[in-house]
């Protein structure tokens, strides 16, 4: 094992899982290894639907599409979570829907979280034809000259998890222009974004008509998490 690290293959890929806040999911080179800094972002969606009044309202069941799943760390770890939650997740990776499925049941959560394939939103309707509460996702975003300066381990993980195209800003421009379509009034996008994008990607949002953009620090004081609204009106 310790050969196999020494040779680039991540540790989580060796060992077959990683933990992630109250979960330890399985983990293949089919999917991104989940990171600390993607729980700052489950933090941050989890403080919006508490605010939304999920604890407290027993009649509604709160609504939360996850764009990129892989092995369905944001998605399960919503719906672990928050009961009152009805959670869908999507990947264009069947090997990583494979692996989030598995996650699921695991948890006893298959009931609640519903994956399916899809290349961004081309399929939501055709799984859930309501809008969502809260669209949450942790898109590539390693921009092409990027790649020489990552770490071996990393080169390891699936190319179409890690890489955003020329600036690593293309997941962004796409979501940004078609996700307003399945957010509901006042609901939140909340988007997790690579050191040193954060203004290029409030730029983004500002101009497909998004509202109090917020942007939250990472551990290492790196502005790593972006929140933005759907207009009410």
């Amino acid at each position: 094992m310790l050969f196999r690290s020494a040779g680039g293959k991540p540790i989580q890929h060796i060992i077959g899982e990683q933990g992630f806040r109250r979960l330890v999911l399985k983990v293949t080179p089919d999917v991104l290894i989940p990171r600390p800094e993607t729980e700052l972002l489950v933090d941050a969606v989890i403080k919006e639907l508490k605010l939304k009044g999920v604890e407290d309202n027993p009649s509604k069941v709160f609504k939360v599409l996850d764009v990129g799943t892989g092995s369905g760390a944001i998605a399960l770890s919503i719906a672990y979570e928050l009961e009152k939650t009805r959670l869908w997740a999507l990947d264009i990776s069947v090997a990583a829907l494979e692996v989030a499925g598995e996650n699921s049941i695991k948890y006893g959560l298959e009931e609640r979280v519903t994956f399916f394939q899809s290349d961004l939103f081309n399929q939501v309707k055709k799984y859930c034809n309501e809008k969502f509460d809260v669209i949450v996702s942790n898109p590539p975003y390693v921009a092409a000259d990027e790649k020489s300066n990552l770490p071996k381990d990393v080169l390891r993980e699936p190319t179409m998890a890690l890489y955003g195209g020329q600036e690593g800003l293309d997941f962004y421009r796409r979501i940004g222009k078609e996700a307003k379509a399945y957010l509901d009034s006042g609901g939140l996008l909340a988007l997790e974004i690579a050191e040193g994008r954060a203004d290029s990607v409030v730029d983004i949002l500002s101009n497909n008509d998004y509202i109090g953009i917020e942007l939250i620090k990472d551990y290492n004081e790196r502005e790593r998490i972006v929140l933005a609204w759907r207009d009410e009106s």
